[in-house]
């Protein structure tokens, strides 16, 4: 079977959910430009108080419910314990992205806030949790002055999943990603929030494209290995062969200095990355489909609150 053919055949496999939530203010709120890490932390925090048997408990790595937690598998996400590979890892994705594009700092009371949650994996079934949190966390409210909301809907590409005026859940579309054209020799990628990488140690300021690749690589793994059950059986190491031959001929992207305060850490923490345009050259065919499922699942560091979010188009 050829290289591309395998990893159609694999990624052909991935599934999520992708949700917008509209939120009405009740009051006027004051809120930072970027705002996934306002979600992140208060569903978090919600989740935690929903899920949590031992609260006093700091790590859940040592909790003997572990296993069967819907805070510890969203928020700390452990390998199972008959895990056969991957063990070592300390960095396993959490299976959702908050992408949240309004960049206003305040909005009015009765305003309107959307943001996107993309549930991957096993995640799209714990959408109830999701929808519960984010609603307790609108009645203790955000921001500075904590201010109030409610949920006003929650819709995927087919209609209302959920509404303020109905008790009655609907189950969610969840699906993949549609394979595009086998060939390309041109392709042009929009970073739009800051895209954190590092490579050999040393975090990345030039968009080149095998390194992208790569972290978007292990990222699919991992996601796949742990929250969809089954293994990406695919020759990384020539992937990425191939992918090195891949010209980067134009590079738009200007650094961008972001940060958030860690409470866990008790300091601010970097978010800075790239952002802008950047286009390649090369046989890029073979890339389409993990290309097209990185649209969805973002790349890099921070994914959950929406960085790494980027959009392809071909050129040419």
């Amino acid at each position: 079977m050829s290289l591309s053919k395998e990893l159609e055949e694999g990624l052909a496999k991935f599934t999520f959910a992708r949700l917008q939530f509209t939120l009405v203010f009740l009051e006027e709120a004051s809120l930072p430009p970027f705002k996934g890490n306002v979600f992140r932390s208060g569903l978090g925090m919600i989740l935690r108080r929903l899920a949590c048997l031992k609260p006093r408990q700091e790590e859940c790595h040592s909790c003997s419910r572990n296993q069967d937690c819907i805070y510890c598998y969203i928020f700390n996400t452990l390998p199972p314990e008959d895990s056969e590979i991957f063990t070592g890892c300390n960095e396993i994705p959490r299976p959702f992205v908050i992408s949240v594009t309004d960049s206003r700092t305040v909005i009015p009371k009765d305003g309107i806030l959307q943001f996107d949650l993309t549930l991957i994996g096993k995640a799209t079934e714990s959408l109830p949790y999701f929808i519960i949190a984010f609603q307790q966390l609108g009645e203790l409210g955000i921001g500075k002055g904590r201010s109030k909301y409610k949920i006003r809907r929650v819709s995927d590409k087919t209609g209302d999943v959920y509404t303020d005026e109905s008790p009655f859940l609907r189950k969610p579309v969840i699906g993949g990603i549609t394979m595009g054209p086998k060939t390309c020799t041109g392709l042009q990628l929009a970073f739009e929030t800051p895209l954190r990488l590092r490579y050999q140690g040393e975090i990345v300021r030039v968009p080149e494209f095998h390194i992208i690749l790569r972290n978007l690589l292990r990222r699919l793994s991992l996601l796949t290995y742990f929250h969809l059950g089954y293994q990406l059986d695919v020759d990384f190491s020539r992937l990425i062969e191939r992918a090195q031959e891949v010209r980067l001929v134009r590079d738009d992207t200007s650094w961008c200095t972001l940060q958030r305060y860690s409470r866990r850490q008790n300091q601010s923490v970097s978010l800075s990355g790239f952002t802008g345009r950047a286009e390649y050259l090369g046989e890029l065919g073979q890339f389409l489909p993990v290309l097209a499922l990185g649209q969805e699942v973002h790349v890099g560091k921070s994914t959950v609150i929406g960085l790494g979010k980027y959009r392809m188009g071909l050129v040419g």
